[in-house]
């Protein structure tokens, strides 16, 4: 066999063994992940998102993927809450609504 059909078996038997859920051009986590970022100044650093996985890993695509998602729902928690505050209240939740609705916009 030629070395292209054995990296084509190899493939096909990888992506049997992990099948993928792919919507959008993104790929969907099948398993949660342990999403880690560092913050500077109240603001996540995209850079940091992920950060414990190696940078060109499945896992790391995965891991932005989900960490993409739990952005996205705590900036609609987020500003929910703030929509619904008063007070100090409201400037808590406002500031952890810019948070993770601005780095839910910058993940890619």
């Amino acid at each position: 066999m030629k070395k292209t059909s054995y990296l084509c078996l190899l493939a096909a038997v990888c992506f049997a063994l992990q099948p993928l859920d792919v919507s959008a051009g993104r790929i969907n986590p099948k398993k949660k992940y342990r999403v880690k970022w560092e913050e500077q100044n109240s603001h996540i650093l995209i850079a940091s998102v992920c950060a414990d996985y190696g940078r060109n890993t499945l896992d790391f695509r995965r891991c932005r993927s989900y960490a993409l998602d739990l952005f996205k729902s705590r900036c609609s928690k987020h500003t929910r809450k703030y929509k619904n505050a008063g007070g100090a209240k409201k400037r808590k939740e406002r500031q952890l609504k810019q948070k993770y609705c601005a780095a839910a916009r910058k993940l890619p």
